[in-house]
């Protein structure tokens, strides 16, 4: 990715953002509690 990262939130969701941004693991961790599950189920 050019001038970005990506990261992973769970096993099959990924994040995508501009190289300027930082995902916390706080933010990971609102993902996986308002449904972003590792099984893939929501």
């Amino acid at each position: 990715m050019a001038n970005g990262s990506m990261s992973r939130v769970t096993d099959r969701v990924f994040l995508l953002s501009p190289a300027n941004v930082k995902v916390s693991e706080e933010t990971r961790q609102r993902l996986h509690e308002r449904g972003y599950r590792r099984d893939g189920a929501s």
